[in-house]
């Protein structure tokens, strides 16, 4: 399946062949869309896109210097930084919706006024 053909591309592209990346870089998008798909599930009225979602986590995961031990380990790390970045929002989408922000919530708009 696909994580097995992941798997065989990793390790090719670590062994030096850089002919694996355009396959790589489609089974790595495809499975942080799912992730990002099941992230928002649920969410109403929600405003952000799958694939806004996967391009920001994604930048993220690039500009920063962590080493992934493993594809699950990537996988995992990309769903932390996705619910990261929705929290990150919450406050922008409430005062957009003009609803109240609980008082647990700790972060602020990003919408200056």
């Amino acid at each position: 399946g696909p994580s097995e053909e992941m798997t065989r591309l990793l390790r090719g592209l670590f062994d030096g062949d850089a002919s694996v990346r355009g396959r790589l870089a489609e089974l790595v998008y495809a499975e942080l869309r799912s992730i990002a798909e099941r992230e928002l599930r649920g969410l109403r009225g929600r405003t952000l896109q799958p694939t806004a979602l996967v391009h920001e986590a994604w930048l993220k995961l690039a500009l920063g210097e962590q080493q992934f031990e493993s594809r699950r380990h990537f996988f995992g790390v990309a769903a932390i930084r996705m619910r990261r970045i929705l929290a990150d929002l919450a406050p922008t989408l409430l005062q957009l919706l003009d609803l109240p922000k609980p008082k647990e919530m700790t972060g602020e708009s990003l919408i200056v006024t």
